[in-house]
């Protein structure tokens, strides 16, 4: 999912949704549309092709007013549920002849869910004509309609959307502020930088996830310092898209920070951190990165910004980890000796990320010559995810000695987490 897939999950982007019939003469409309499917090239529904007649029907379900249901088992049925599965359907096929009933539909329609297809309809069309309705939408009120409009504005707004898709930054609804910086990430006018700067910082969810690609998107080197900052003092959710911005726009002061990001508590974030670093080309993190292959989760993201980076490993233990990063049971194995003496080392070390890594390498690998080590090793960790790991393994010796440790360090319930995941040999 993209960036801003969390506000388009309601979106369909294809033309090939099977339509749910509503009422007598919606059937035919259904079956137009689902024979279009097969008509219209990927990527795009123009009006090529489509019956007067039949976006007629629709355009006349879109101001279907009847009264009750057609049929008592379905609220598709709904005088207003027809209404917003017209607007759908009138977006889907982009016919441009159906831009005017659906401005009117997003004016006038009572119901919010016929307003709100209706805006994201016009966003799909692309006609600069619904800029200005769309505008007017931004101060609907309900909004999951300012929200469509938003979007909307993203696709065909212009120059025109700019300033009033700023004004939504401070919209009361976090999603409407999301997907106003979406847009104007879409629109790219640099007018955008200093207030989506300002919901950078926010403590909501939606708003700073979307504000940092935004910000990416327009590429103005202002955003370099707050970035970093969301970066560094950011919750998790905004430290991630922080990252990955940084290394979007290319800034060279964001190397530092990034590198430090590599040791981030979240895994999405160190990540993030690794492919940012990728992107900038930055030489001065193959250290930090070639330590990170040592880490179970960043290893692999690791290892591919190391790889594009052109570094090569350079002693047994780079060879070993960066094996264990790409999974590569079959080198492990071939080079058995090196393999082990690496494993049975690192599962000993201090550093717990070095030993967890080395641990669940052993398990995944599923080598019965390795099970003392790890039951050694597991007194050595004191990690209680280590502990229930091996418990749920499938190895029975593990299994027994992931739970007596449990029971030995305040565990007596039995409840298991599940650790890692990782089973015997699985790899």
């Amino acid at each position: 999912m993209s960036d801003a897939g969390y506000l388009s999950a309601r979106n369909e982007s294809t033309c090939t949704r099977r339509l749910r019939p509503r009422w007598p003469r919606a059937r035919l409309a259904a079956a137009l549309v689902i024979l279009l499917s097969a008509l219209v090239p990927a990527g795009g529904c123009g009006d090529k092709g489509v019956d007067v007649r039949d976006l007629e029907r629709l355009i006349a379900e879109l101001q279907y007013t009847g009264k009750g249901k057609a049929n008592d088992h379905h609220d598709g049925d709904l005088p207003y549920a027809i209404r917003t599965a017209a607007a759908k359907d009138l977006g889907t096929i982009g016919d441009q002849r159906a831009v005017e009933p659906l401005v009117k539909a997003l004016k006038q329609d009572s119901d919010w869910p016929v307003r709100s297809a209706a805006a994201e309809a016009l966003g799909k069309i692309g006609d600069d004509s619904a800029v200005e309705p769309l505008v007017a939408a931004l101060n609907d009120e309900k909004w999951a309609v300012r929200r469509a409009a938003a979007l909307a504005l993203g696709k065909i707004g212009g120059k025109k959307a700019v300033d009033p898709l700023i004004n939504s930054l401070g919209d009361t609804d976090q999603d409407v502020r999301a997907a106003a910086a979406v847009a104007l990430g879409q629109l790219g006018d640099r007018n955008a930088v200093e207030p989506l700067i300002s919901i950078l910082a926010e403590k909501t969810w939606h708003a700073p996830i979307a504000a940092a690609p935004a910000l990416a998107e327009i590429g103005d080197e202002r955003a370099v310092e707050p970035l970093i900052k969301a970066l560094k003092d950011g919750p998790a959710h905004s430290r991630g898209p922080a990252a990955k911005a940084l290394g979007k726009i290319g800034a060279e002061s964001a190397v530092d920070p990034l590198i430090e990001a590599l040791s981030d508590t979240n895994t999405g974030v160190r990540k993030a951190a690794a492919r940012a670093l990728a992107e900038l080309g930055a030489g001065k993190a193959i250290p930090a990165l070639s330590n990170a292959l040592a880490d179970w989760e960043l290893g692999p993201g690791a290892l591919e910004a190391l790889e594009k980076l052109g570094w090569k490993p350079a002693s047994p233990e780079d060879n070993v980890r960066a094996n264990v990063a790409k999974r590569d049971k079959k080198a492990l194995t071939e080079h058995w000796e090196a393999t082990r003496s690496v494993l049975t080392s690192d599962a000993a070390a201090e550093n717990r990320q070095k030993a967890r890594n080395a641990i669940y390498a052993a398990v995944a690998l599923g080598r019965d010559d390795l099970i003392d080590e790890l039951v050694k090793a597991l007194d050595g960790t004191m990690m209680v995810e280590v502990a229930e790991t091996l418990v749920n393994c499938g190895n029975e010796t593990l299994s027994e000695a992931g739970t007596k440790w449990l029971e030995e360090h305040e565990r007596p319930d039995g409840i298991m987490r599940g650790g890692a995941g990782i089973k015997w040999g699985e790899m």
